[in-house]
Protein backbone atom coordinates (compact mmCIF):
# COMPACT_ATOMS: atom_id res chain seq x y z
CA UNK A 1 0.00 0.00 0.00
CA UNK A 2 0.83 3.82 -0.66
CA UNK A 3 1.82 6.11 1.89
CA UNK A 4 -1.34 8.13 0.48
CA UNK A 5 -3.48 5.09 0.16
CA UNK A 6 -2.63 4.45 3.85
CA UNK A 7 -3.66 8.23 4.62
CA UNK A 8 -6.99 7.94 2.84
CA UNK A 9 -8.13 5.23 4.13
CA UNK A 10 -8.75 6.85 7.52
CA UNK A 11 -11.08 9.44 5.83
CA UNK A 12 -14.22 9.02 4.59
CA UNK A 13 -15.68 8.24 0.83
CA UNK A 14 -16.39 11.76 -0.06
CA UNK A 15 -13.29 13.29 1.73
CA UNK A 16 -11.71 10.64 -0.69
CA UNK A 17 -13.70 11.85 -3.34
CA UNK A 18 -13.23 15.65 -2.98
CA UNK A 19 -9.64 14.27 -3.27
CA UNK A 20 -9.49 12.87 -6.04
CA UNK A 21 -11.28 15.59 -7.80
CA UNK A 22 -8.20 18.02 -6.74
CA UNK A 23 -5.65 19.34 -9.01
CA UNK A 24 -1.78 18.28 -8.45
CA UNK A 25 -1.63 21.80 -7.09
CA UNK A 26 -4.19 21.12 -4.45
CA UNK A 27 -3.35 18.19 -3.80
CA UNK A 28 0.04 19.14 -3.06
CA UNK A 29 -1.16 22.35 -0.56
CA UNK A 30 -3.00 19.20 1.16
CA UNK A 31 -0.22 17.15 1.95
CA UNK A 32 1.88 19.77 3.06
CA UNK A 33 -0.93 20.21 5.48
CA UNK A 34 -1.25 16.72 6.42
CA UNK A 35 2.51 16.19 6.70
CA UNK A 36 2.99 19.42 8.27
CA UNK A 37 -0.04 18.43 11.06
CA UNK A 38 1.67 15.30 11.62
CA UNK A 39 5.38 16.19 12.07
CA UNK A 40 3.97 18.82 14.43
CA UNK A 41 2.38 16.61 16.71
CA UNK A 42 4.95 14.04 16.80
CA UNK A 43 7.59 16.44 17.75
CA UNK A 44 5.48 17.43 20.50
CA UNK A 45 5.44 14.27 22.00
CA UNK A 46 7.46 13.55 24.82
Amino acid sequence: MKPLERVLQFYSAEKQAEFSAMGPAERLAWLDEIHSLLTRGAASRP
